[in-house]
C-alpha cells in the first residue's frame, strides 16, 4: 500500500497546476511607428542582390591575388 500511496503522491506533485505569478499587468508599447522608421522589410531584395555582387566581387579579388602571388612564388620553391 505503501508504493501506491507514493506514486500517488508523485502523481500530485506532476499534475500540479501552475502557481499564481501576480496580476496580469498590460505592457506598454508604442503604437504610433515613427515616420523615419525603415519599413519592413529591413533589407530590400535589391539591396541584397548588391550585397551578394559586392561580395563575389570582393572574392574575386582575393582569389586574383592568390593567383598572382602563386604565380610569382611558385617557381622561386620549384628551382633551387
Amino acid at each position: 500500500m505503501a508504493p501506491a500511496l507514493a506514486r500517488w503522491r508523485i502523481s500530485i506533485l506532476f499534475k500540479r497546476e501552475p502557481r499564481f505569478l501576480g496580476p496580469l499587468v498590460p505592457i506598454p508599447t508604442q503604437h504610433q511607428v515613427p515616420n523615419d522608421a525603415q519599413g519592413y522589410p529591413a533589407v530590400t531584395p535589391e539591396q541584397l542582390l548588391e550585397l551578394e555582387k559586392e561580395k563575389r566581387e570582393m572574392i574575386m579579388d582575393v582569389q586574383t591575388i592568390f593567383v598572382i602571388l602563386a604565380f610569382l612564388l611558385l617557381p622561386a620553391f620549384l628551382l633551387p
